[in-house]
């Protein structure tokens, strides 16, 4: 009985240690979402992401689209578990009114070539 529990408990550890190291950075909560504004309204709002990984994460670039822009991230590099945030603005001027989905990328390293793809959102009213 001593040795199979021994020998589970080995597997359990040989599994953590050698299992993934994470997802890398995800975002806290999804998608962003900026509620309702008015055709013409700017709004800024603080979002955060997280680095779920066993290592350190370096932010390298961040892409935004159509009527949205990062305007500051506090931490560019992501100790295991830590969070920064995200202060994104969204610009409403040249948006149709209904409901407006873009998304923000961030490309970070190490991260096996994927980047992170986080929905954006906004509901234009013209009222």
């Amino acid at each position: 009985m001593k040795k199979t529990f021994l020998i589970l408990i080995m597997l359990f550890m040989a599994v953590r240690t050698c299992g993934d190291a994470g997802q890398g950075i995800l975002p806290v909560g999804s998608p962003w979402d900026f509620g309702v504004a008015k055709k013409g309204d700017v709004k800024k709002k603080t979002f955060f992401i997280e680095n779920t990984s066993r290592e350190t994460v370096v932010i390298k670039k961040v892409h935004t689209c159509c009527g949205y822009s990062v305007d500051d991230i506090s931490t560019w590099e992501l100790a295991p578990g830590e969070k920064s945030t995200v202060i994104v603005t969204c610009d409403t001027q040249r948006k149709y009114a209904g409901e407006d989905i873009k998304y923000i990328t961030i490309d970070y390293s190490p991260s096996d070539g994927e980047a992170l793809k986080i929905p954006v959102k906004v509901l234009v009213s013209d009222k």
